[in-house]
């Protein structure tokens, strides 16, 4: 006789290897996801500094930082006799380069707040093209606050434009003038650039301003800003940048903040021109660590990519023509920009919006949604992102209690980044397992998908630049859905393997672009980082329980146990 015992033994064993088996695609797919998320962020890296020795016709930040020695040896304000160091020395270098350097000495803001006595001046120099076009104009601030070296803000950018100008001259002549001009008085309220575009006449040339920011010394260096009706500067930009960093939503954020620069002052006189500034390393922004030991060649060779790569693709072209609509853009892994007309913004909306109805009424048809349990995932997730939100200004709070105020390296501490994203998720967890004792996955995730509908429709309307984040992840998303309601059970791995693939536009989109946030604005705005983070997570709904169904991982548990 067998007794029980024999037969209960073999099949407990075999339950806890079928349990075993079923962790190996949630662990392989968040290990992939993960390894998707880190790439996200690294290859938003800078290029690697290139030696001196390199060939001549090429960018070296090596050599630009021979420059940036001379410039940034010593705090340089404007009207300082450190400052006139600073802009005598780029005389000669101007003048070594064959150019015919001038000093444009404007009165003009002589009795302005913060202006020198002597009034402000620009360093301006003009290296002739072949042709009779409109000139690029490569721009650059050579003033530092007070007390500060002003080595990334802005010598950094000083000494990538001569390095640039030795590169231009090393390579093929191009058709049209490169003015070099480098603006006194930026900081006290851009007067140099203002007396430029007032007072000098090779300002009527100008066709295209690239002007070089830093608000940080290292990482990459991003396009924030270009002028309206950017289409045909976008198209070309996306050819000509070797390694671009930029998105449309940046400019959208920019304008939230209290900052302007140099080009600002071109833009209102109608002139077109893109804005770049790397924003990594807030501590030394506007401070005596802003010195020359601090600046990363790396985030050099970044502007130096951007600036000799420009120059000499607009530096052949016709830059007269008539401004278009405003593009949307964004970069893939910090390697190539995808763009398109804003003209698709809305049309983009409607799309999503019938494919969102379409779901919905074929769902319900097949009897795998419910109202009620769509209600409940539109719930799920609004509950998630306050009580993430809530979570994380809470603790913050917290910290700042038993730490005073955090100093602004803890400010911008990954490592306490990802101790927040951690909590977002095991809150977002903890909520949508709580949900699905009521209803199933696929109400839940389309009951987030609503949030995303309406998130869109605003988002186009009012900031549609920004709404690249929103039309792709919720495109992808809903294949997802669609795949959970109709796909074959005995085809699981092919259903979980589309469903990874389904997630990766909202990691690629979203991660970069929550993580310049961070570095942009550091964690005094943890709470809304945070919301970010679930706001993501809502998509990830049709992967997550495909994965690893909640039945199915407390079915496991109790077998084990």
């Amino acid at each position: 006789m067998i007794s029980e015992h024999s037969v209960s033994a073999p099949s407990a064993q075999a339950e806890v290897r079928s349990a075993t088996v079923t962790y190996v695609g949630p662990i392989a797919i968040v290990l992939l996801l993960g390894l998707l998320i880190a790439l996200s962020i690294y290859t938003q890296s800078p290029p690697r500094a290139v030696p001196e020795g390199v060939a001549a016709s090429a960018f070296s930040a090596s050599r630009a930082m021979r420059h940036l020695a001379v410039i940034a040896a010593k705090p340089h304000p404007t009207g300082s006799a450190e400052l006139a160091e600073v802009r005598n020395y780029l005389i000669r270098e101007l003048s070594a380069a064959g150019l015919t350097p001038q000093i444009q000495s404007s009165t003009l803001f002589k009795s302005s707040r913060g202006a020198p006595e002597g009034g402000v001046q620009n360093v301006i120099a003009r290296l002739k093209g072949t042709g009779s076009g409109r000139a690029v104009l490569l721009m650059a601030h050579y003033d530092s606050v007070k007390g500060s070296f002003g080595a990334s803000d802005d010598g950094s950018s000083v000494a990538t434009l001569l390095e640039t100008l030795r590169t231009l001259k090393a390579g093929e002549p191009l058709k049209n003038d490169v003015i070099f001009l480098f603006t006194d008085a930026e900081e006290p309220g851009l007067l140099g650039a203002k007396s430029f575009i007032a007072e000098h006449p090779w300002a009527a040339d100008a066709g295209l301003v690239l002007n070089f920011e830093a608000r940080g010394n290292t990482g990459p260096v991003i396009m924030f800003e270009s002028s309206d009706n950017n289409g045909w500067l976008i198209d070309e930009f996306a050819k000509a940048a070797p390694y671009p960093v930029a998105h449309s939503l940046s400019y959208e954020i920019y304008r939230l903040l209290p900052n302007d620069t140099d080009l600002t002052v071109f833009k209102e006189a109608g002139v077109n021109g893109f804005n770049f500034a790397a924003i990594d390393g807030l501590t030394h922004y506007h401070s005596p660590l802003d010195n020359l030991s601090s600046v990363d060649p790396n985030m050099v060779q970044h502007q130096g990519s951007y600036a000799v790569g420009l120059a000499r693709h607009f530096g052949n072209l016709e830059l007269s023509r008539p401004g278009t609509r405003n593009d949307v853009y964004f970069d893939l892994f910090g390697r190539m920009l995808v763009h398109y007309s804003s003209i698709w913004v809305m049309p983009l909306t409607l799309l999503v919006g019938a494919l969102f109805v379409t779901l919905l009424v074929l769902g319900l048809r097949k009897r795998r949604l419910t109202a009620r349990g769509i209600v409940m995932g539109a719930l799920a997730l609004l509950v998630s992102i306050l009580a993430a939100g809530l979570a994380g200004s809470l603790l913050w709070k917290v910290i700042w209690m038993f730490r005073g105020a955090p100093s602004i390296e803890f400010l911008q501490s990954r490592l306490f980044l990802a101790g927040f994203v951690a909590v977002a998720l095991a809150i977002t967890a903890v909520v949508y397992v709580l949900m699905t004792k009521r209803t199933n996955s696929e109400s839940l995730a389309l009951g987030a998908i609503l949030w995303w509908l309406l998130l869109t429709l605003i988002v186009s309307v009012f900031i549609p630049g920004g709404s690249f984040l929103f039309h792709w992840p919720l495109l992808f998303s809903m294949v997802g859905v669609a795949l959970m309601i109709w796909a074959p059970q005995h085809k699981k791995f092919s259903t979980l393997l589309m469903l990874t693939l389904c997630a990766v536009p909202a990691i690629i989109l979203w991660v970069p672009v929550i993580y310049q946030i961070f570095i942009g604005l550091t964690l005094n705005f943890v709470a809304f980082i945070m919301a970010m983070v679930v706001l993501v997570m809502g998509l990830l709904v049709p992967l997550a329980f495909t994965a690893y169904p909640t039945a199915r991982f407390t079915r496991s548990l109790s077998t084990m146990r």
